[in-house]
Parts: C-alpha cells; sequence; structure tokens
C-alpha cells in the first residue's frame, strides 16, 4: 500500500524488528466519521441508495444477512470521497482555522482576518480532499504567483490577452473596495462575477475580442494555474485593490503577450 500511495493501517506504524514503517489514514489526515463510514462498506450494504451514514445510522441499519462472502475491493478513491463529504460538514471556521495553521507554518506574510480566510476554504471546499490541500490548491490567495504554467502560458499568452488585462486592472483598481458597496461595482463572492464581468466584456470590446478568448488569459494572471474557483470570484475574494495588484505584477512577470 505505501508503495501505490495508499495508507494501510488506521495510524503510522512502525514495526519494532525490523524498523519498517507504514503509512496510516490518521496521518495523512482522514477524518474519523469519514474513515468509519468507509470501513462499514467493505463487505456491507445497506441494500440501498444511501451511502453517508453516522455512526448512529450504521448502528441501526447494520445486520450480518447484508455482509457479502465474496472478497471486498479497496477502492481508494471511494475512501478519498467519503472524506470529501465529510469534510464539506464541517464548519468553515473549523477549516479556517486549520488553513491559518498552515499558513503560519509556511512562513507565508501577511494578516489574514478570519472572514478572509473562511472566504478561500469556502471556494476551495469542491476541490480538496483534506484540509492540508487548502494551501496548495489556493496559494495564490495569498501571494502572487511565481510561476505560470508552461503549456497554459504557451497557448493562452497571445495577442491582445495582455492589453485587454492591463485595461482591465485599470478599472478594477478604481473600484470601491466594499463588496456590499450600494452600486454592486465589486461583486461579493458567488454571486457571478457581478460588475466585474461587464467591466471585462468592455475591456474586451475595446480591444475587438470575444471574453471567452481570454479568459483563460486572466486565469493564468490570477493564478498561474489552469484550473480553479470561477476567476471573477477569486478577485471578489482578493478585493479590487489586491486584484488589480496582482494582475500588474502578472503582466510584468509574463511579459508581453506573442
Amino acid at each position: 500500500g505505501d508503495q501505490l500511495g495508499v495508507p494501510v493501517f488506521p495510524m503510522n506504524w512502525l514495526n519494532a524488528d525490523t524498523g519498517d514503517t507504514a503509512s496510516g489514514f490518521r496521518e495523512r489526515g482522514f477524518l474519523p466519521a469519514a474513515l468509519l463510514n468507509f470501513l462499514a462498506f467493505l463487505g456491507w450494504n445497506p441494500g440501498t441508495e444511501q451511502e453517508k451514514f453516522s455512526l448512529d445510522e450504521l448502528i441501526a441499519a447494520f445486520s450480518l444477512d447484508r455482509v457479502g462472502k465474496a472478497g471486498t475491493r479497496f477502492d481508494f478513491q471511494k475512501a478519498l470521497w467519503f472524506n470529501q463529504q465529510y469534510l464539506r460538514d464541517t464548519p468553515v471556521a473549523k477549516l479556517a482555522q486549520s488553513l491559518r495553521t498552515d499558513l503560519d507554518a509556511s512562513g507565508l506574510p501577511g494578516t489574514w482576518t478570519d472572514a478572509y480566510l473562511q472566504r478561500v476554504v469556502s471556494l476551495l471546499l469542491d476541490r480538496v480532499h483534506f484540509t492540508t490541500e487548502f494551501l496548495p490548491q489556493g496559494r495564490y490567495f495569498f501571494e502572487h504567483p511565481t510561476a505560470f504554467d508552461d503549456p497554459m502560458k504557451a497557448k493562452q499568452w497571445k495577442k491582445p490577452a495582455d492589453d485587454v488585462i492591463k485595461e482591465f486592472a485599470k478599472v478594477v483598481e478604481g473600484l470601491p473596495a466594499d463588496p456590499l458597496s450600494i452600486d454592486g461595482s465589486f461583486p461579493k463572492v458567488g454571486d457571478g462575477g457581478g460588475a466585474l464581468v461587464g467591466h471585462f466584456q468592455k475591456a474586451c470590446e475595446k480591444f475587438n475580442v470575444k471574453p471567452g478568448s481570454v479568459m483563460v488569459a486572466l486565469r493564468l494572471a490570477t493564478t498561474g494555474v489552469p484550473a480553479g474557483p470561477a476567476v471573477f470570484d477569486i478577485h471578489a475574494a482578493l478585493g479590487p485593490a489586491t486584484a488589480a495588484a496582482r494582475l500588474t505584477h502578472s503582466l510584468a512577470a509574463l511579459g508581453p503577450a506573442a
């Protein structure tokens, strides 16, 4: 299991005789309730479509006559799925504290409010299986990109993407900092981008291009990576000053589009 990157034991285990070690589910980041739920389905099923069970529900539903006689399949991807489901049920405030711990350990500069960390966690929650993945998946929420995906850059950093993004950055920089501003110029996270979409469309119109043709370039300049939450939700989380500074930084780092 270790050779395949799959934990074998509930927790890290050391063979005192040989010195060999084996990885554990606990240290990998699995939640106890998620692992219990997963283990219950190795050789047993409730006879229904329900898969997620609390301990009390498992006790009530379990019966030996639903235990199969054939060997069971240890599906690690299913274990990951269970953990993700339970992670989504964890209070966002608790997940944000876990992210803060990782940030402190990483040495990233900045004073991050609880509200901001909760906003980041909410945007990344559908993309992670463990709390330890929040920072690696969303490092761009805390610093300008230090590298840019090479295939993405080669394919998407084409004229006039840099001109459009430069124009868009100027507009973003002048927008109100408060996402609850009366005119809604800067969006709340999750509202689909609000007026930012319109501003981006106008920047595209100025250079006679369709927004879809430079949207991936905007993601590249915002995050440096090809996948993540909706790009305007990222801008909404960053706020106008940071979002504009991010784009300006990336324009300089990426250089003129081909």
